[in-house]
């Protein structure tokens, strides 16, 4: 493993047997696992930890604060990628068996339903076109 001549890591980062990979930027408060492979161009803001064996491909930006207007900047934010342990994997597979309400069923379809577009939103109230969708 090595670090491209091109890639800056800062001084504070952690780093285990990694790849980093050209013009990739690896920031304070990372810590990087053995195995983890940084692709090029990528960016890694801290506090982030990246399990072992985790590939980042090109371009990736992960760690930066969330993109969410409602997120409050001065709240701490922190992001683990990749962990790899018995636990983490038992809650990852118990994170499926969640059974939701009907009620929240119906919120979700509420705020994911997609509008149709133009001339279908225009025809949806003709009853002489056929209706190329469900509503």
């Amino acid at each position: 493993m090595g670090i491209h001549e091109t890639a800056v890591v800062h001084a504070d980062a952690q780093l285990g047997d990694v790849e980093i990979g050209p013009y990739a930027i690896v920031g304070a408060g990372v810590q990087l696992a053995d195995g983890v492979r940084v692709g090029p161009h990528s960016v890694i803001h801290g506090p982030t930890t990246v399990g072992a064996g985790t590939v980042l491909h090109a371009h990736v930006v992960l760690g930066d604060a969330p993109q969410d207007r409602k997120h409050d900047p001065d709240a701490p934010t922190r992001l683990v990628v990749g962990a790899r342990n018995e636990e983490q994997l038992r809650a990852n597979l118990a994170a499926t068996q969640i059974q939701l309400d009907p009620e929240h069923i119906d919120r979700l379809d509420t705020v994911s339903r997609r509008h149709p577009v133009y001339p279908y939103w225009h025809q949806m109230d003709f009853d002489r076109n056929p209706k190329p969708t469900s509503w």
